[in-house]
């Protein structure tokens, strides 16, 4: 399944080796995301093994290749009913609704063609920009937790879910 979806300004593409490897090496991607670098490894494996990568995409602008983001997949199966995502804005993209274009199109393509049932997202409690653009696109903080010792970060996570029935809510307006 190699699946490019658009939005009203972005192409959201399979992301491709090349993406990942310079993804990977990014000091910005590393220190920014609490799963991204661990998701990356696995996306870059796969591409590596000559597996399609499918379930993640790169995000650049409609009409162009461009790599300003990217957003995937934490569990690469659509077996189970629900998945957790992450999405990754480069800095000089930032604060341009990017973020929240990209996931929302995400969830619905999730939702509407691959019938998932719940969609998760965790951020940490510092990063208010991820926490603000989960809850743009109705997902609802669940909880938080904190890593355990001997982390890197030590840091606060915040938890958030949406449900296929709160989602298809919100579609209707009847939240």
């Amino acid at each position: 399944m190699s699946v490019e979806l658009l939005s009203a300004r972005l192409h959201l593409r399979p992301l491709g080796l090349q993406d990942g490897q310079a993804l990977r090496g990014d000091p910005a991607v590393l220190g920014g995301m609490h799963k991204l670098p661990r998701m990356l490894d696995g996306w870059v494996a796969d591409l590596l093994a000559g597996e399609s990568g499918e379930l993640t995409w790169a995000v650049g602008p409609r009409g162009n290749r461009s790599l300003n983001g990217c957003l995937g997949m934490l569990n690469a199966s659509l077996d189970d009913d629900e998945a957790e995502l992450s999405c990754w804005i480069a800095p000089a993209y930032r604060r341009q609704g990017y973020a929240t274009e990209a996931l929302a199109r995400i969830i619905d393509y999730l939702f509407e063609d691959e019938k998932l049932e719940r969609l998760r997202g965790s951020c940490y409690r510092r990063n208010r920009a991820a926490a603000r653009v989960l809850e743009k696109c109705g997902m609802q903080r669940q909880g938080q937790m904190q890593e355990q010792e001997g982390s890197k970060s030590q840091q606060d996570l915040l938890l958030y879910s949406l449900s296929r029935a709160d989602w298809q809510a919100r579609r209707l307006g009847l939240e």
